[in-house]
């Protein structure tokens, strides 16, 4: 047997298959990870139109200033994803077999493509995630400027400045998405709509915040059911409900503010 696998060349070919094998996988991982990269211009335009929104239509009050941008992923296994994918685009032709276009160099090009997948491998089992999302293939930075404290640019909203600021920052940042891609359902189908949504723990903003969150959104079409345990300015929301549960656990729901008179039909 070891004579038949030596006299027919069996060693060759069994190298050539690993070869196809391996490089195979780069070009898929090479294509794949492109694919990912590709959405890097929409997800930019996502954020400039979030900026220029908050421009156009800015918070009145402590919010002075807010700006987003992304940055280059810290995600081990992207970072080595990109790599590969590079480094098959620059040796397309001279991984796996042999063929016109090889370069003399082919057998460094195929040992540094194993010693990439090696890696792969190896953060792979290091990490505990099991796929590579979008999100993963960059950071998303925040700037915000609350009366004279400027955060520069930071990952997290913890630091912006009291728990309710940090509520309001991410309230606006939500909204400010929402309307973002509103406008774009709007422009697609020629139509223009209002969305509700639902803010939970409103509480935990000022008393001043909570009348500009609700401009913020109006001013967007965007018409928030804010839920909260403490009793606002009833005059700020267009309606207003009590929210109770019995004996029985059952809800009940009860309107406390039907109108809101002018200060016209009050002299009448």
């Amino acid at each position: 047997m070891l004579k038949e696998f030596i006299d027919e060349h069996k060693l060759s070919e069994y190298k050539t298959r690993v070869e196809e094998r391996f490089a195979h996988i780069i070009r898929r991982i090479g294509i794949e990870t492109g694919d990912l990269i590709s959405k890097e211009g929409e997800i930019s335009q996502v954020i400039r139109d979030i900026n220029n929104d908050f421009v156009a239509r800015n918070f009145v009050g402590a919010i002075k200033s807010m700006e987003l941008k992304t940055d280059k992923s810290a995600n081990s296994i992207f970072q080595l994803l990109v790599e590969i994918k590079t480094f098959n685009d620059e040796n397309h032709y001279n991984l796996g077999k042999a063929d016109l276009f090889s370069s003399n160099g082919q057998t460094n090009k195929n040992e540094k493509a194993i010693s990439l997948l090696k890696q792969l491998i190896k953060e792979m089992a290091a990490s505990k995630e099991k796929e590579i999302t979008l999100s993963d293939s960059f950071e998303l930075l925040f700037k915000i400027v609350e009366n004279d404290n400027d955060t520069g640019w930071v990952e997290k909203l913890t630091n912006v400045g009291s728990e309710g600021t940090d509520v309001l920052v991410k309230a606006m940042i939500n909204i400010m998405l929402l309307n973002v891609f509103k406008e774009r359902a709007a422009r697609k189908h020629k139509d223009d709509f209002r969305l509700h949504c639902m803010m939970d723990e409103i509480g935990k903003l000022h008393p001043n915040n909570v009348k500009g969150i609700l401009k913020f959104a109006n001013d967007r079409n965007i018409l928030l059911i804010n839920g909260s345990p403490t009793s606002y300015n009833a005059t700020d929301y267009r309606y207003t409900y009590l929210l109770a549960k019995d004996a029985k656990n059952v809800t009940s729901v009860k309107r406390l503010v039907k109108k809101v008179a002018s200060l016209s039909e009050v002299a009448s």
